[in-house]
């Protein structure tokens, strides 16, 4: 893990800041999961966690509603600081609290200027304005680069150029389709990562029957997986062999048909990848999926930031797992120059900020091969969640040899936080700033019982009964959680 690289050198500010990844707000082009249009998870999110470090100094947040809505909103971020000052007393650490700025917006996500300067003063509106908009112009989504040309109208004095920060939106935007990055590596001279096969089709064109299908795609595999390459209302996904092909198909055809009806929808025929079924590892202590984040700076320089391994409860993402051990292991194999080289690939075409890779590890003859998936996170990932308490942890002097999080919206639960530390330390699972070892359960702002639990320093096997000792004293609809 490279903490300098999680502090992003950001284009068009005044002072030429270096900010943390999750400074940004997810309404600029942060979310977990696609096509997640609830405005309501986003505002939560931005409003999140009480994360060490990289929530020092002004932080954006745009809130739909009204300038009272924005006034509740205080007072839940002012209960959250009260649970990080009690954590830090009890800890022994320094941690900072939330500072946030706040923006009114309408319904379609325009900034309301009037009801934002009723916020500050005169001399704070300025300041705060400048800082706002311009942290990551190259992640904003397209409606709130608009917001820039309002903005520099009522107050010129703005260092930011609305015209490069829409184009910087839109390229992301478009950047982070799959079959945009498929076709931006094929027949590429740059050596790159193994990828796994994958051919790119549209979701009508499939034909009906699996002679036809592997005829068409050139293709002789036992099981492929169909998923849609782009995201926001159209998302499919469907595995296919040859015994269950006309059932999956019509399975994906219902899925598709389903999305047609999503108003985020775009195309008809959407783009979809057929890619190889990859066999992962059975075992808990292999890693068996991944994601790798690189920093690219405006000149098109390239850095690796971090490559760490996924939770999950069930089928979905609930957190991420750095082991700096196996993350060297990883990158060793993928090629750590042909990252770079992959990364410049979209430099290339004017992309800066971050951008997270998905993999995963194939296993053959006992052989087990780090293998990328197509799709690229041209934004900030929820892996950034980890990565920024762990640069939290090594800039305070401690050694930070494994890192996770369990959740990221405040899921497990609490009434009491006194108590609730107390339990934890009667258990011996609480963290020691003597050891480095242990939970260190942050305060979310999206609700006044909100935490997500870091485990620092221990195995997998250990979060796994760390998390189920923790749910003795609170609760989290996370469960089955496992690697």
């Amino acid at each position: 893990m490279n903490p300098d690289l999680l502090q992003q050198r950001v284009p068009g500010t005044a002072y030429r800041e270096r900010v943390k990844p999750l400074v940004v707000d997810i309404n600029s082009g942060l979310y977990l999961e696609s096509g997640n249009d609830d405005m309501r998870f986003n505002r939560n999110y931005a409003t999140g966690n009480a994360l060490p470090q990289s929530m020092i100094g002004l932080r954006p947040i745009l809130n739909e509603g009204s300038v009272e809505e924005i006034y509740e909103l205080q007072l839940r971020i002012s209960d959250t600081n009260r649970r990080v000052t009690e954590l830090a007393s009890f800890l022994g650490l320094e941690i900072p609290e939330i500072r946030p700025i706040y923006a009114v917006t309408d319904g379609n996500g325009m900034l309301c200027l009037n009801e934002t300067k009723r916020l500050y003063t005169p001399y704070q509106q300025l300041r705060i304005l400048n800082s706002l908009f311009p942290l990551a112009n190259n992640q904003l989504p397209v409606y709130m680069a608009e917001n820039l040309h309002l903005l520099k109208q009522a107050y010129p004095r703005l260092s930011i150029d609305p015209d490069l920060t829409t184009q910087s939106a839109e390229l992301t935007r478009r950047l982070n389709r799959k079959d945009v990055y498929y076709e931006s590596v094929q027949n590429h001279i740059a050596v790159i990562p193994r990828h796994v096969e994958t051919r790119l089709a549209r979701i009508n064109d499939l034909p009906d029957s699996w002679e036809e299908f592997c005829t068409q795609y050139n293709v002789d595999w036992r099981k492929v997986v169909i998923k849609s390459a782009v995201d926001a209302g159209s998302e499919v996904n469907v595995i296919l062999t040859e015994e269950s092909y006309l059932e999956s198909l019509l399975e994906l055809r219902q899925q598709n048909a389903e999305k047609l009806q999503n108003p985020n929808r775009e195309e008809e025929n959407i783009p979809v990848l057929i890619q190889r079924f990859v066999e992962t590892p059975k075992s808990e202590d292999v890693v068996k999926s991944f994601g790798v984040g690189l920093s690219i700076i405006p000149s098109g320089e390239v850095g690796i930031i971090a490559l760490t391994s996924q939770l999950y409860s069930d089928q979905y993402y609930v957190g991420s797992h750095l082991d700096v051990s196996e993350e060297a292991e990883i990158l060793d194999q993928i090629g750590r120059d042909r990252l770079v080289n992959l990364g410049r690939i979209f430099a290339d075409q004017g992309y800066a900020g971050s951008v997270f890779f998905d993999g995963m590890n194939e296993i053959i003859d006992d052989e087990i091969i780090p293998l990328l998936i197509y799709d690229g996170n041209f934004r900030i990932s929820a892996a950034a969640f980890t990565l920024s308490v762990a640069s939290w942890l090594m800039r305070s002097g401690f050694e930070v040899s494994s890192i996770t999080n369990v959740g990221y919206l405040g899921k497990y639960k609490h009434a009491d936080i006194s108590k609730l530390l107390t339990s934890l330390n009667n258990d011996g699972i609480l963290f020691d700033k003597r050891t480095g070892k242990g939970i260190i359960p942050l305060p979310n702002a999206t609700s006044p019982e909100g935490y997500d639990l870091v485990f620092v320093n221990c195995s997998r096997s250990e979060v796994i009964s760390g998390w189920n000792k923790a749910l003795q004293y609170g609760s989290s609809d996370i469960s089955n959680l496992h690697f």
